[in-house]
Formats: structure tokens, sequence, C-alpha cells
């Protein structure tokens, strides 16, 4: 064996017994149950804000997250209803807070709401976000329509009916959706099947 190979040999071997005697990364977890202060062990929905703040929907109530203390976050002006409510963090920052009257924003300089969705009338439950692109924000609401908004003017800008089933009179069924949207399309399950669309028609 050359003394070229014979290096380059020890040199494969030597990186292949670092890399395995390197010891694995952990990440620092903590646990929190009720003891601690979490409102209940039944969570709907989860996201952290621009500061971090990491909020928490249950079918009692919302909580903000600090990393040590758990805050109650009441109905106020412009946050109508508090219960199993959904969770978007838009792409500039901001979170919106899906709830049984439409959608809140959370203005975080002011610590306050703007309600500036509201359901149309009859509909009860909050409208389940898809994603966003190109700073529109889709969601599906209980009739199995989507609907685009604008999350930097808040205005509708596109309702659209897909043809898949809605929720509004199974309080058992619920699709689930990928939470992303990829070069406009987005995916769903309906019951037992697959659905890939296109949310907005190229011109």
């Amino acid at each position: 064996m050359s003394v070229y190979k014979t290096i380059l040999y020890i040199a494969f071997f030597q990186a292949g017994f670092m890399a395995q005697a390197q010891p694995l990364e952990r990440f620092n977890t903590f646990s929190f149950s009720v003891n601690e202060g979490l409102l209940q062990t039944s969570m709907n929905d989860m996201a952290f804000d621009s500061k971090t703040f990491c909020w928490l929907s249950f079918p009692n109530g919302i909580q903000k997250f600090d990393g040590t203390d758990f805050t109650i976050v009441p109905v106020q002006p412009g946050l109508p209803d508090d219960k199993l409510a959904f969770f978007f963090t838009c792409s500039h920052g901001e979170l919106f807070i899906s709830h049984s009257q439409g959608i809140s924003k959370y203005e975080i300089t002011g610590n306050r709401f703007n309600w500036f969705y509201n359901n149309k009338p009859g509909e009860k439950k909050p409208v389940m976000f898809i994603g966003e692109h190109r700073n529109i924000i889709y969601v599906y609401n209980e009739t199995g329509n989507i609907n685009g908004i604008n999350c930097l003017s808040l205005q509708l800008v596109s309702e659209t009916a897909t043809g898949i089933p809605g929720y509004a009179t199974n309080d058992s069924y619920r699709p689930r959706l990928a939470h992303n949207i990829i070069k406009n399309k987005a995916a769903f399950q309906v019951n037992a099947a697959f659905t890939c669309g296109t949310l907005k028609r190229r011109n």
C-alpha cells in the first residue's frame, strides 16, 4: 500500500471514529402540567408570536406562556371568544386567532386585539388556517369554502367553493390540513381520501 493510500485510509478511519464518538446533542426541554399552571390537559392548538411568547388554545380558554409563567388571555374587546381557537403566525410575524365569531389579529405593540373578519350568519365554528402565499392567508370554513385574506390590509380577497365536505353539522369531523402552501398548492385529508389542489388560478 502506498504512503498516500495509507494516510488517506487513516484520515477516513479517524474521521469515522470521531463522528461515532461525538455525543448526541440534546434539546433543553421542560414539561408543564396543570400543577405548573397549564389551563387544561386537552389542548387544541399552539403557536409562537414574534416575541417568542407561546400561545395555547384549550376548550375553555387561551393562555400565553413566556417560558416561566402562564397568563390567561380573557375575552375582551377585539377577542369575542376564547374557546377552541386556532392560531396562525404569518411571514411578517403577526399572530392571527380564529374563533367562533371570526378572526382577530393580535396587536403586539399595544397588547390588544383587532377583530377584523366576521364569520357569516349561521357559521359558528372557527375557520381553519391553511397557510400563507404571497401575503394572502387562506382559511377553510365550516361550509367547505376556502377564503383568502390579505394579511397586510386585512381585507377578504377571495372566496372559493371547493366541493370538499364542510364540518358545520358534524362535531366529530374536521379535515386535516397540511398547514403550508407550496407553489400555490395545498393538501387535505378528507375522511379516507387525499386531496391536493391549487388555491388560485394563474392568469
